[in-house]
């Protein structure tokens, strides 16, 4: 339809149909800059929620358990091994994926901001650039990561890569790389929320 919904009287009968969801119409105004680089502050701020290690922290965590020889024992099985990969596979994908579109948006801000004329935007864009490149490292990465790994047309070869100990702690070294490389992106973009910038919203 002209609105950009699919009007549809049997979406269930319908063999095209995988899913439907219905999340109603957009409420509320967009988030501004200063709130988005306030929950991406928040986000990545290392700390431990119940159990679980979240932020910069998780970093930590993750190399922790791929280095950990009790989750990759001889008498590790197919479905346990597949799940590990599956967890690690996941990983890889949202800091690759997830820093990659951070990076674009910082490097919009530096724009958006390069217009004013002034030292604190000056610093800011300045910020905004060295963080993007921070979040690029991590896409970058992350892109070696799954390198050592393999991809999915060779499952197999992909799940004894992962139960290689020479493979884990190669896989553990980038792990430490990127966490790195997010921890500059973090103190930048701490650095940007500083700055006493009227419009920056």
């Amino acid at each position: 339809m002209d609105n950009g919904y699919f009007r549809c009287s049997a979406w269930w009968e319908n063999t095209d149909t995988q899913a439907v969801m219905c999340i109603g119409g957009l409420t509320g105004t967009p988030c501004g800059d200063k709130e988005i680089l306030e929950m991406a502050a928040a986000a990545m701020e290392a700390r431990e929620e119940c159990t679980y290690a979240k932020g910069l922290r998780a970093y930590d965590a993750w190399r922790h358990m791929l280095l950990d020889e009790k989750w990759f024992k001889n008498n590790c099985g197919f479905d346990t091994l597949f799940s590990r990969l599956l967890v690690v596979n996941d990983a890889i994908g949202c800091i690759g994926d997830g820093r990659k579109w951070a990076a674009a948006y910082l490097e919009d801000l530096a724009a958006k901001y390069g217009k004013a004329e002034n030292a604190h935007t000056r610093d800011v864009v300045q910020a905004c650039l060295a963080a993007a490149a921070h979040f690029r490292a991590v896409s970058s990465i992350a892109g070696e990561m799954m390198s050592l790994i393999g991809d999915w047309s060779d499952t197999g070869e992909m799940l004894q890569n992962l139960a290689s100990r020479p493979v884990r702690e190669r896989l553990g070294e980038k792990i430490d790389s990127a966490r790195q490389e997010d921890t500059g992106a973090y103190e930048q973009i701490k650095r940007i929320l500083q700055k006493p910038i009227p419009f920056l919203k």
